[in-house]
């Protein structure tokens, strides 16, 4: 109360001062709208910020309300977006709504990811998350599947080359025998996979160099020692054969008669037969003719990423993949978009995506 009435008093006794306030406040007012006009245009030249996309979870449920397969577009060579139609073929053989999430293992967190995407997309059904190379996880809402053991089958009885599809393959057989038989074929599975993985079903890249040149020497090398060594082995005989009888003393030994044209083309035919028969064998020998189970990507399957992230950085300059979990909040989100702003405004800077 005392330091209210001091200030009255203070005002009373200096009522110039009073006055030049409120002379002043007219040319706030007026500084303020001018600073408003001037600064106008450069806030309208920066974008506005977007709103938060939305999450891991909220965006496959929005793929699989369209589809019930989603195949994602960062794997085009490992699964091609185009293997699509036979992951749904395959799903239509379990007689139940199965849902198909095709995702890059570091991106996705299995029963999790499955358990918040149906929780999102409100339907029951059979949930399978599929990685580059396997079945990785499967849940079962509202429906009767054996999901768990199907998928630890699966996993346990091909090898780990054997690629997505044929894993999802299996994973369906398997559901269909019921949950007792799919339960006896997870235990045994598991027992005979501690024993030793499975047999690879491809050969790698070094593999198949190792067929090349071998391949290669045996149709070259084969043919020239024939060519090589039967006129030496020839040779060799003929100076170990004793003489018939013996000539007369500086008297010429007669010249060798000629040997007729058939048995002169005898060897380089033999030659020739055996290149050919090694050429038409090392086919059926080396019999893979693929590296691995993924099908050759078309390029729409190659490009289809690329568009997707420059749409995205088309509207905002920060691009989050809404296939993955997300790593920035919204304050960080805001704090990296005024970063890039006040970058782009200063001397010397220019525009800024980050993704």
């Amino acid at each position: 109360m005392s330091a209210t009435l001091l200030t009255i008093r203070r005002r009373a006794a200096r009522p110039h001062l009073a006055l030049r306030h409120r002379a002043a406040r007219p040319l706030l007012a007026l500084c303020a709208a001018v600073t408003a006009l001037t600064t106008a245009p450069a806030a309208q030249a920066q974008p506005e910020p977007q709103t938060q996309s939305p999450s891991q979870a909220a965006h496959l449920a929005d793929r699989l309300r369209d589809h019930p397969v989603h195949v994602t577009d960062q794997l085009p060579r490992a699964v091609p977006r185009a293997l699509a139609p036979d992951f749904a073929r395959l799903a239509k053989r379990t007689g139940i709504p199965t849902y198909v999430l095709v995702l890059p293992s570091p991106y996705s967190y299995g029963d999790d990811l499955l358990g918040a995407v149906h929780e999102r997309l409100g339907r029951d059904g059979l949930y399978v998350l599929v990685d580059e190379s396997e079945v990785t996880a499967a849940r079962s809402f509202g429906v009767r599947a054996p999901a768990e053991a199907a998928a630890r089958a699966a996993r346990y009885e091909l090898p780990y080359d054997a690629g997505a599809l044929r894993s999802f393959e299996r994973f369906v057989e398997i559901v269909a025998v019921g949950a007792e038989k799919a339960e006896a074929r997870a235990a045994a599975a598991t027992a005979a996979y501690r024993d030793g993985e499975p047999e690879e079903m491809y050969i790698g890249p070094a593999d198949r160099r190792n067929q090349s040149f071998l391949t290669g020497i045996a149709l070259t090398g084969v043919p020239l020692s024939i060519l090589l060594l039967v006129p030496y082995a020839r040779r060799r005989l003929r100076a170990e054969r004793p003489p018939a009888g013996k000539r007369k003393k500086n008297r010429p030994a007669a010249p060798a008669p000629a040997r007729p044209l058939l048995h002169r083309l005898a060897l380089p035919a033999a030659a020739l037969a055996v290149a050919a028969a090694i050429g038409v064998c090392a086919p059926l020998v080396f019999d893979q003719t693929r590296s691995s189970a993924s099908p050759t990507p078309t390029p729409a399957d190659l490009s289809a990423r690329v568009d997707r992230v420059t749409a995205g950085l088309a509207h905002d300059p920060v691009y989050q993949d809404p296939e993955s979990p997300r790593r920035l909040d919204a304050a960080q989100l805001t704090r990296l978009r005024d970063r890039i702003a006040r970058f782009e405004r200063s001397e010397g800077g220019g525009p800024v995506a980050a993704r």
